[in-house]
Parts: C-alpha cells; sequence; structure tokens
C-alpha cells in the first residue's frame, strides 16, 4: 500500500524513504532483509540493516511505548531534517502497533496526503 499510495503516487525527487530493517524475532536476519530490499524499486528507498534495536529502543521512549519497541513504524520529518542525539521529533506519524492511537493507523492515502503537504514549497 505505501509503495503504491506514496511511492508510485508521488514523482517528488525529494521524497526520501528509508526502511530499517532489524531483528526482532530469531528469524530476522540480515540475509532475509536483503532478500526483501526487492520490495522497493525506487531509487528515492534506502534500505538499512541494524544489528541492534538502538534505533527502536530510542522511538520507543519518544514514543511513550509500554509493550514494545518502536517497529513497524512510519514517521514522517521535514525536508532538511537531520538526525541528531536525541532522534528527532517526527513531523507526522503512522503505526501498525496497538498500544499508539488509532487515528494514527497506517492508511497509505492519508500518508501520501500528509506527505504532498510537506513537499508542498
Amino acid at each position: 500500500m505505501v509503495h503504491r499510495h506514496v511511492l508510485d503516487a508521488i514523482s517528488d525527487d525529494r521524497l526520501r524513504l528509508y526502511v530499517v530493517w532489524l531483528p526482532l524475532h530469531d528469524s530476522d536476519l540480515r540475509i532475509r532483509a536483503q532478500e526483501a530490499t526487492i520490495l522497493f524499486n525506487d531509487p528515492r528507498v534506502h534500505q538499512f540493516w541494524s544489528p541492534t534495536l538502538a534505533l527502536p529502543e530510542a522511538y520507543k521512549t519518544q514514543l511513550k511505548l509500554q509493550k514494545s519497541v518502536a517497529w513497524d513504524v512510519f514517521l514522517a520529518f521535514p525536508l532538511g531534517a537531520t538526525w541528531t542525539e536525541p532522534v528527532p521529533v517526527p513531523t507526522f506519524l503512522m503505526h501498525n502497533l496497538d498500544e499508539l492511537p488509532a487515528e494514527q493507523r497506517l492508511d497509505a492515502l492519508i500518508m501520501a496526503r500528509e506527505l504532498r503537504k510537506m513537499l508542498t514549497p
């Protein structure tokens, strides 16, 4: 849905999607993450393997999650945002987690609409 409603629908070259593959389960291996990179065949997508849960732990704290780390979250940042410590606060957030607000549950159409707004000068 994200590919179709965001990447395919928004042609702006300023849009960047960063996918971070994580070892949440025993079967989550770097080789499996490398195999999964074929899911995003778009030059604006940059994919990374993280051998630790440092990033989702940092967002767990920021998002005030109690049950799990921040995974399966979609965070949007303004153009030109820089990453420092602590991790930056997203401008827009969507997720697939039970403990975050239902109104922010992933809806690719809403996500595309919000990203278009962020890309509008």
